[in-house]
């Protein structure tokens, strides 16, 4: 049969060939195909293997020219970030997160460029030699191919304890007896036994055991585990408690996905990747920096090899054989399995037979392999039938149906006979010595694990600085997934329906939040507050996805991603009237106020918007107290106010008026008009009127003060006037009949009395109009001293109306003249 090439074989040694490319030290082993002798005979090229000695970061390009210098598959993302709910889309509350994301592809195949290097220098080392398997005696280029593999596991290092306080670890242990021969199946096994292997006396049941999951990872028992980082705690359970902080992940978080069965191709690549927590975040950071890694791959290989040195060799001599059989024929004729195999071994207790069985010690399972050939002797007994069938046997010509089925089907089936065999004697071969020598090819799986720490980018980095962008990336996290939220509160003083005068006269107050879509549509959020919201209703705080400024086409002019359009009214109810709040003044010019203009209101990126009713041009003058106090209830001031301008409608601004007495003067007043203008300016005016009632018996007098500029909201002392302050207009009562002349507005008695006023004239002007009871004169006063206008004019008879409209103020009647520049 014509050979082939059948498979790697360590019988004839390995060879190890370094190699440098593209900077580096490459390590390659060779074994040579079992059958290379047999394909040299036949004219065939030999076939070598190539097995993988180091685990690397695989390069893009890996299979093409400048695989060497493409980039390495591998990318750490750090990420950081503070998100709320405020602020972030899916949030509740408060979440700070930070740790990686690990992606890295290894491979333990060598570079192409210098595995093909290293073929170059084994043929170099091989070609000439007499070496059995690896000799190469012929000019054709012998054939290269990767070891085959049966099966493979990856694992990496883990940096961290799990959750449940166990340590994932990767153990192909091989069964006792040295060698690797695999457990049924073709897998990687471990040790299943129940003894204690570290727990020490009084250690629970399981302690120290590994126990194999479905995984194939081996899970140590409590008395190997290794001492966790101490920022774990362990609890009464034995489980190590997760000291998570506010953050999603444990700061010693370790979830790599990858770990487990490898591929069965030697140049494959095989990727990890997954979450880690911070601190392996950040010692990865800082190792892969350097020319070295803090992690290692660990790779183990299945790979099925042939070995030769299991070898059956069988010596005795034919003729004690023959007269041992002929002794114990006891006058049998035929003889059957049962009796072959009885005397068999009666002949190598003799030392009739030798039978030497040859294994090698360094092959898999040799020990158990002794034992059971010695226990099934069919194999020996088989290849010694088979040479004394040509000697001292020949076929049985008769064989009874008993003796046939006895034993014929049995030797049928063990040695390929038909039926019985008869005794013979060859004279020609019975001197000849019995020899019978088989070597076998013997295939097993056997271990191969290889493992290195991963390079780092020092080089890398070192000759481009731009280089560790692609590796290492920082992500904050505070940037992805906001939103644009804006906190709308409204900021109205509601009206108290048992006091009228408390608050402002709004009905409600509504805002409008917009934010454009995808196509740029204003997309509008409402709300409207009112007195009765309490507790979260008080507040609004509308949220949008943020967009990019290029995710939306047709955007509103003037837009950016971080501003929003804001619209607000203040929708007000009727004020109170001057009855029902005397005190407290409160005009409404509009009864709807748009604090922001245009269709789609004001564009802002604020994150706080406010709805203040006092926002549409409010005047707000108060508290308002005077700057006297009143002695008794005969004494009565009158503050009137103006405010300056006109209404949006084009309309003038009354008067309006505080009085105060005895009772009240405590009690402050409050100004306020909504105008609905926000380019308003509070600017008003006021004047004092002082009035001090007579009585039946006596008469009262009163005066004006000018009006004063007031600007600006907020309290007010109002300055009340002394009757003989510059520009204030005094009024004074005479008996009708009686000539005022130049008289000067009399001082108010102590007593309440109205007395002479005192004289700033002449003796004989100041004694005029001391007849009882005076009439309410005016006088504009240039200066302290009263300087007479003219001579006083003829005296004029008061009509009746006019005496009507002094007794309908309040003053006795009487006639009113005008003397001089005084009027009585």
């Amino acid at each position: 049969m014509a050979a082939n090439p059948m498979g790697p074989t360590f019988d004839g040694g390995e060879e190890v060939v370094g190699v440098d490319s593209g900077g580096q030290r490459y390590e390659i082993l060779f074994l040579p195909d079992v059958m290379n002798d047999d394909l040299q005979r036949e004219g065939k090229p030999p076939c070598y293997y190539w097995v993988p000695r180091s685990t690397r970061i695989a390069r893009r390009g890996e299979g093409g020219q400048g695989g060497e210098s493409g980039d390495y598959k591998f990318r750490l993302i750090h990420f950081v970030g503070v998100q709320t709910g405020d602020t972030h889309v899916g949030v509740s509350g408060t979440r700070e997160t930070a740790g990686g994301v690990l992606a890295v592809t290894s491979t333990a195949a060598p570079p192409l460029a210098a595995l093909e290097s290293a073929k170059q220098a084994l043929i170099q080392r091989v070609r000439g030699t007499t070496r059995r398997f690896w000799a190469l005696r012929s000019n054709l280029t012998p054939q290269f191919a990767p070891t085959p593999v049966s099966a493979s596991r990856v694992a990496i290092t883990n940096l961290s304890p799990s959750a449940d306080g166990t340590l994932p670890i990767e153990m192909p242990v091989q069964p006792q007896g040295g060698g690797g021969s695999p457990p049924p199946g073709g897998g990687i096994s471990a040790p299943t036994g129940g003894t204690d292997a570290g727990g020490g006396a009084g250690a629970p049941p399981g302690a120290g055991t590994p126990r194999i999951d479905g995984t194939g990872l081996v899970r140590v028992g409590r008395g190997d585990m290794v001492t966790p980082p101490r920022t774990l705690r362990m609890n009464d359970e034995m489980r190590y408690e997760r000291d998570v902080g506010g953050s999603a992940l444990d700061p010693w978080h370790w979830g790599l996905q990858g770990t487990g069965a490898g591929p069965i191709d030697p140049a494959a690549e095989h990727a990890f990747s997954g979450l880690l927590g911070t601190l392996p975040t950040a010692i990865l950071w800082q190792g892969f920096k350097g020319a070295f890694s803090p992690v290692s791959v660990v790779q183990s290989f299945l790979i099925p090899v042939w070995s030769t040195n299991i070898r059956l060799r069988i010596t005795g001599s034919w003729r004690r054989v023959f007269e041992h059989f002929s002794s114990h024929a006891k006058g049998r004729y035929h003889w059957f399995s049962a009796d072959i195999k009885a005397e068999f071994n009666n002949l190598r207790i003799s030392g009739g037979i030798t039978v030497d069985l040859l294994i090698d010690g360094t092959a898999p399972a040799a020990d158990q392999m002794q034992n059971e050939i010695n226990r099934r002797i069919d194999l020996v007994v088989t290849q010694f039938t088979a040479l004394a069938q040509q000697i001292i046997f020949a076929p049985a010509p008769q064989v009874a149906a008993a003796e046939a089925g006895d034993g014929g089907g049995l030797l049928g089936g063990l040695f390929g006979f038909g039926g019985g065999l008869a005794l013979k004697w060859r004279r020609d071969q019975a001197d000849v010595d019995l020899r019978y020598e088989e070597t076998r090819k013997f295939r097993y799986n056997r271990f191969h694990v290889v493992s290195s720490s991963l390079e780092g980018f020092y080089d890398e980095i070192k000759k481009d600085p731009n280089a560790e962008r692609k590796y290492f990336e920082t992500l904050y996290l505070d940037d992805w997934d906001r939103k644009v939220t804006r906190f709308v509160k409204p900021v109205v003083n509601w009206p108290d329906p048992a006091q009228h005068w408390v608050g402002d006269p709004v009905a409600f107050l509504s805002a409008q939040i917009g934010y454009p879509d995808t196509r740029g549509a204003v997309q509008w959020a409402p709300r409207v507050f009112q007195s009765t919201d309490t507790g979260d209703t008080t507040r609004w705080a509308p949220a949008f996805a943020k967009k990019a400024a290029n995710e939306v086409v047709n955007a509103p002019a003037g837009w950016t991603p971080d501003k929003t359009f804001v619209k607000r009214r203040v929708h007000f109810t009727e004020p109170p009237g001057a009855l029902q709040s005397p005190n407290n003044r409160v005009f409404v010019e509009r009864n709807i106020i748009e604090l922001d203009q245009g269709e789609n209101g004001t564009l802002s990126n604020d994150n706080v918007i406010e709805v203040r009713a006092d926002s549409v041009g409010v005047l707000e003058v108060g508290p308002i107290s005077l700057n006297v106090a009143l002695e008794d209830r005969t004494q009565v001031v009158e503050v009137e106010f103006q405010c300056r301008g006109r209404s949006l409608d084009g309309v003038d601004r009354p008067v309006i008026r505080f009085s105060f007495n005895v009772n009240d003067q405590d009690e402050p007043r409050r100004w306020k008009i909504f105008t609905g203008d926000p380019a308003f300016v509070p600017d008003y005016r006021y004047r004092v009127r002082v009035i001090v009632r007579g009585s039946i018996f006596s008469n009262g007098m009163e005066w004006t003060g000018p009006w004063m500029d007031g600007a600006g909201n907020g309290p007010l002392m109002v300055s009340v006037p002394r009757q003989d302050d510059p520009a204030v207009n005094r009024r004074a009562l005479v008996e009708e009949g009686e000539s005022a002349g130049a008289l000067l507005m009399p001082q108010p008695p102590a007593t309440g009395t109205i007395g002479p006023p005192p004289s700033t004239y002449s003796e004989s002007e100041s004694t005029q109009g001391t007849a009882a009871g005076y009439e309410l004169v005016e006088r504009k006063l240039r200066s302290d001293t009263m300087t007479p206008v003219g001579p006083p004019p003829a005296p004029r008879t008061t009509r009746k109306a006019d005496r009507a409209e002094v007794g309908s103020r309040g003053v006795s009647s009487g006639r009113i003249e005008e003397v001089g520049g005084w009027r009585r």
